[in-house]
């Protein structure tokens, strides 16, 4: 109670206020404390808040229970210290630190001892409001942060020349993908508006998670503005119409009224895009003498019905424009938020002196670019859409504008009827297609380009302050303090003259012996239970007084009696029972109770662990933050608080209780019996005194009390929150069956030669988009969907066993030597041609001959009438082969061994010097043929379809002669695609074979195999022809690769016409995953509470074992109590002598008394029961009968015979 430690302690308390409230601030201010990139892993910070806030509130309260037990232990003596004394209930039988923590404060209030009613209240604070919720305040989650930064352009439009060359079919490739394969837009594009690409300034190199830039931007953008045409019959040509733009353009046309097959069911419509320029791929075009170049920039949309030859027919122009507006990119994938674009001026016309828009309209009218150049493969190909469009019954031939406009909107075909719809289809097509070509056009920006402020917004991950539960605590601690500060005040104002401090049962027998009267009092009370001893001292008052001797001063108790005050007689001595007795927190139903809590508190956890691991977390039981903190950390760290209360009352009583042990053993010497102070400090600081006395269950019992504070850190960090996929149960439909259609597959794929299997890899390949629904790199699966009462969303993904279908692929080398087979036969002529053949030899001896699907190109660079060029050439052959059929009498034969040439796949790299034909050939050859396999798979999906995992579940399936007959029939066409992969036409940009469509100078691509293969191995040395020929056996594993890839995505792109749809739906059993929070508990705080909880059981329950047989008529808890133990014999007063003789100096010999706890004859000549010296003190059986043997002695001699 003194000032030396009052005051610091109330300058802790307020620093935890400041240090709470500075935190609580820093966290509202920057959304949170040790923020993190990532929810997984523990940063320092996390790790601290978790168990930092807990560890320093136990510290604090460990504290303030030492001060705690001080005011309770010192209050009978200063009440006795009053000039006018005290009564017995406030003085000698007063028993504050034995009381349980929850009714102190109460009994204070009543006696008004407001010292002992301050710190009970503050203990309780602390204990079950500040402890609980210290843990509570700090809690994990998501934070969004916000900061400003300048940006500035990254990029700008290129010059006109450069915006010509760009507009490839590139930019028709990107826009199918967005279209038809749900590839998103590319970066800084949306649908609907292009952004001049931006960068914060000195910002990091990695996006962090989730982080969006919002700022100020240029975003381009293009719309249409459309009028009726003027439709006129042309009555002498059925199917004609003239249309007129009513500006002077005039033109005549028979609009495409058949389905591509001709045998299509249901009403075929007609949907036309026809634009301006002039194209020899196109069947219209607006161009013509009829209408001028001042319609260069319109084209014509029309829509018929051909049941009814209902017509609409519109003329359009597009405009594009340039406009300051206010947009969010999210930093990752650069993807603007179409949502968060926001015009901060007006727009204004982008002109052609700023915006190529005739190579534009060229390029998406035509399907070609404009400028005739050579480009990688892909790159100069027109876009073939018909496979997509196949469904849509519509009339064949089309343009690509049309494809584009019909994929993905939100109208049937008949719907286009309405010109508002008509309209809108083809404005979004003409967004998009805009939007996938300005990052084409776009290079990098001039370094004068002026910086701006932005916001960046990104989630970080850390530890977030409750405000409320800050504010509480914030609160209670400036309460403490004001009550601390008030004890320090009362304190200053109570009288004292205590000298030294009654901390063990030495100091208070050293009080007691100086009291004759008192002693004389008391001595027949040592039989007595609290109830009797009370009563006895009803009435009387006590006081402490102070008086001078030889060698300083000394203290001795007197009291008095008031008459009418105690009505009560005493007690009748020879009537006392004095059988033993418990403290209710020692009797056995208290045991069980403790016990069977901790039991049951081990018990929930164990449950709650299992749970955690069964479900894969804990349900959140709310999403409210406040209510999260007290669930997850008050809650548990509150049943700590409670126990720890339980636990230090049990170990005040055995500490109290220890003496008296030792002391029923007989013959204990006053250092060991009365100068342990067990009492006078917090139980759980006594582990160190009893391990050194040897008190080894008081050891164990302090151990565990003071692992109760552990418990308390470990339970307020036992529950932690994390994001994690939580799987349910699952109900699945299949509506396709395992077996193969391959009519149905061939008429399906016979329709046109699709690519899109080339498309799919090609953007996986180039820019990392997803495969297809239900494929992967190596396998396509049957897709399985959810009911459609099933409750889902968009993050949701699903698990089941599936079937799955590729090939396996085998790549071998081919020679070039006859003595060698299979080799390859190669002859480059003088005349610039090429022959090529490829024999195998079948097993029984003969060769097959197998050619390629396609020949070589002559190459007028290779003409030996023409000067060579100068330098090395490079060629590639990518082709399928089929056997070198023959005729007799208008008759087809098949030689024998045609088989080995189906399903091979061949692929070739040369190199030659013009100048040097014959000798400097190189060349590398390679074959490779599938092998069909399917197998079951446990398929991972996200809600759309697309392949998160996969894993084969067995071994590959054994297919019978029926399966394997329909799947070389279907691998057969497979590989026939693969092969037509090349340009077996002349390419879109040239009006015929080039010289350098087979030999060239070049490192581009002249087929989709070599194209794949320049991006999948990123690099060009496969077709560079100053590298030498690769080795073949270098390029097996990704051609092998690539094939799996390919025929994964034909699979995948054709399973409706591959697979015989299921006669009922097949159900699956499989799992759904949603991302949830969920409660984890953690492992290391785990095992810890685990461990204490069950040294806590062990520990009371050997505690309860011993305490079993109570040996003491009453607990000698108070003064009163432990007064009547000792004052019928000549102990106290011996012991009280020579502490006075050994503080004066005056002992040096050193007593060797020795003390015993048991039954004598005190100076009354009369048996009691309490503390004697030895040898005049016999064991006590039950407290209430001597043995027999001990009266052999029948006169007492003078203790001083024992020294």
């Amino acid at each position: 109670m003194k000032a030396v430690i009052l005051v610091p302690f109330i300058l802790v308390t307020l620093a935890l206020v400041a240090t709470i409230e500075l935190l609580a601030q820093k966290s509202s201010a920057e959304g949170g404390l040790s923020l993190t990139y990532g929810a997984e892993g523990d940063s320092s910070g996390i790790l601290l808040s978790r168990y930092g806030p807990t560890a320093i509130a136990v510290l604090y309260s460990l504290t303030w229970t030492w001060i705690d037990l001080d005011i309770r232990r010192i209050q009978p003596w200063l009440e006795m210290s009053r000039s006018e004394g005290g009564a017995a209930e406030s003085t000698v039988l007063l028993d504050y630190p034995f009381e349980f923590l929850a009714f102190i404060p109460l009994k204070a209030w009543r006696k008004k001892h407001w010292l002992v009613f301050l710190a009970g209240t503050i203990m309780m604070l602390i204990f079950w409001a500040v402890t609980p919720l210290q843990s509570a305040i700090f809690g994990t989650q998501a934070v969004l942060v916000t900061k400003q930064l300048m940006v500035s352009d990254i990029a700008q439009l290129g010059t006109l020349s450069e915006q010509v060359d760009a507009m490839d079919s590139s930019i028709l490739n990107a826009a199918y993908g967005i279209t038809w394969l749900n590839e998103p837009y590319p970066g800084y594009t949306t649908s609907a508006h292009a952004i001049i690409p931006f960068l914060p300034l000195n910002e990091e190199a990695t996006s962090r998670p989730n982080e969006t830039w919002t700022a100020p931007a240029t975003a381009l953008s293009t719309d249409l503005k459309c009028w009726p045409a003027v439709v006129e019959k042309n009555t002498e040509v059925n199917n004609s119409y003239t249309f007129d733009n009513g500006q002077g353009c005039r033109n005549t046309f028979e609009p495409s009224s058949r389905g591509k097959l001709g045998n299509e069911t249901g009403v075929i419509h007609t949907v036309l895009y026809i634009g301006y320029h002039e194209n020899p791929l196109l069947n219209w075009y607006l161009q013509n003498p009829n209408c001028s170049r001042n319609a260069s920039h319109q084209f014509l949309a029309i829509w018929i019905a051909q049941d009814t030859k209902d017509m609409t027919a519109l003329f359009c122009e597009p405009s594009y424009w340039m406009q300051s507006v206010m947009v969010t990119v999210s930093a990752g994938d650069k993807r603007p938020d179409d949502a968060s674009i926001v015009p901060l001026v007006e727009p204004n016309l982008l002109d052609e002196s700023e915006f190529n828009s005739t190579a534009f309209e060229y390029l998406i009218g035509t399907g070609a670019p404009s400028k005739l150049i050579r480009r990688d493969y892909p790159r100069d190909r027109t876009v073939e859409q018909f496979p997509s469009l196949a469904d849509l019954n519509l009339a064949f031939p089309l343009t690509n504008m049309v494809g584009f406009a019909v994929g993905g909107m939100n109208y049937s075909v008949m719907d286009l009827k309405a010109p508002a719809a008509l309209q809108d289809i083809f404005s979004n097509a003409h967004r998009k297609l805009f939007s996938a070509a300005i990052p084409s056009l776009l290079r990098s920006a001039d370094e004068s380009q002026p910086a701006r402020t932005s916001t960046v917004q990104y989630l970080l991950y850390g530890v977030v302050v409750s405000r409320p539960l800050s504010l509480v605590v914030e609160i209670l601690l400036f309460l403490i303090a004001i009550l601390v500060a008030a004890i320090l005040y009362l304190s200053r104002r109570t009288r004292s003259i205590l000298i030294n401090d009654p901390g063990s049962i030495g100091a208070t027998l050293t009080v007691l012996g100086n009291s004759d009267t008192l002693l004389k009092d008391f001595s027949p009370r040592d039989r007595y239970d609290d109830r009797n001893l009370r009563t006895s001292v009803q009435g009387n008052r006590y006081k402490l007084v102070q008086s001078a001797i030889l060698d300083g001063q000394r203290l001795h108790i007197e009291y008095s009696s008031l008459s009418g005050q105690n009505n009560t007689p005493e007690p009748n001595r020879d009537t006392v029972s004095g059988n033993p007795t418990q403290p209710p927190a020692l009797k056995p139903l208290s045991g069980i109770t403790f016990v069977v809590t901790l039991l049951a508190g081990m018990v929930v956890l164990l449950y709650l662990k299992n749970q955690e691991e069964t479900l894969g977390g804990l349900p959140r039981p709310s999403d409210n933050f406040t209510v999260l903190q007290l669930l997850e950390n008050y809650v548990p760290t509150i049943f700590a608080t409670l126990v720890e209360p339980f636990l230090v009352l049990l170990n005040r009583l055995l500490c109290l209780l220890q003496p008296f042990h030792d002391l029923g053993k007989g013959r204990q010497s006053a250092a060991n019996a009365f100068s342990a102070q067990y009492t006078s400090i917090p139980p759980q600081l006594s582990l160190w005194q009893s391990l050194r006395n040897g008190h080894m269950l008081l050891a164990s019992l302090c151990l565990v009390s003071l692992l109760a504070n552990i418990l308390a850190v470990a339970l307020g960090a036992l529950f932690n929150e994390a994001p994690v996929m939580v799987a349910y149960n699952q109900t699945l439909q299949q509506t396709y069956s395992t077996s193969i259609t391959s009519p149905e597959f061939l008429t399906d794929v016979a329709l046109v030669l699709g690519f899109d299997h080339f498309y799919v890899a090609a953007a996986n390949l180039s820019s990392g988009t997803k495969m297809t629904a239900w494929t992967d790199e190596k396998f396509a699966y049957l897709p399985f969907y959810t009911p459609l009462d099933a409750s889902d969303n968009s993050s949701s993904t699903y698990r089941a066993q599936t079937k799955g279908f590729g090939v396996d692929v085998t790549c071998s080398s081919l020679s070039t030597s006859p003595e060698s087979f299979p080799y390859v036969d190669y002859s480059l002529k003088d005349d610039r041609s090429q022959t090529v053949y490829f024999l195998f030899k079948t097993d029984n001896g003969t060769v097959a001959n197998c050619t390629t699907i396609r020949g070589l190109y002559n190459s007028g660079w290779l003409d030996t009438s023409e000067e060579p060029v100068d330098g090395l050439l490079a060629q590639e052959l990518v082709s399928s082969l089929y056997s070198q059929h023959f005729y007799i009498n208008n008759t087809e034969h098949v030689p024998e061994g045609s088989e080995l040439c189906d399903k091979k796949m061949v692929l070739s790299w040369m190199r030659v010097n013009p100048t040097d034909r014959n000798g400097s050939q190189r060349a590398s050859h390679m074959y490779c043929t599938p092998t069909w396999r399917s197998a079951t798979f446990d398929v991972l999906v996200d809600s759309g379809g697309y392949v998160l995992e996969a894993s084969r579940v067995g071994d590959f399936d054994e297919i019978d002669d029926n399966t394997r007959n329909q799947t070389e029939i279907v691998l057969k066409r497979v590989n026939d695609m693969f092969g037509r992969g090349v340009a077996i036409k002349p390419t879109s940009s040239m009006g015929m074979p080039a010289d350098d469509d087979g030999w060239h100078n070049d490192t581009l691509s002249r087929d989709w195999m070599n194209y794949l293969l320049k991006l999948k191995l990123n690099t060009t040395r496969l077709l560079d022809p100053l590298q030498p020929v690769p080795e073949s056996e270098a390029t097996f594993g990704p051609v092998a690769d690539l094939y799996k890839t390919l025929v994964a995505n034909m699979i995948g792109a054709h399973v409706s016409s591959l697979f015989a749809p299921s006669a009922t739906p097949t159900q699956l059993s499989g799992t759904r995953y949603v991302g949830e929070i969920r409660i984890f508990m953690d492992e290391t705080a785990f095992i810890i509470t685990i461990t204490i909880l069950g040294l806590m059981v062990i520990v009371a329950t050997a505690l309860y074992i011993r305490e079993r047989n109570p040996f003491l008529p009453r607990l000698p808890s108070t003064v009163g109590s432990l007064l009547a133990y000792v004052a019928a014999g000549q102990a106290v007063k011996y012991y009280a002598e020579r502490e006075r003789e050994r503080r004066s100096g005056r002992d040096p010999m050193q007593s060797k008394a020795t003390y015993s706890f048991g039954k004598y004859l005190g100076m009354d000549g009369m048996e009691h029961v309490g503390i004697e010296l030895d040898p005049f003190v016999a064991p006590a059986d039950d407290g209430a009968r001597l043995r027999r043997r001990w009266f052999g002695r029948s006169r007492r001699q003078p203790a001083s015979g024992y020294d």
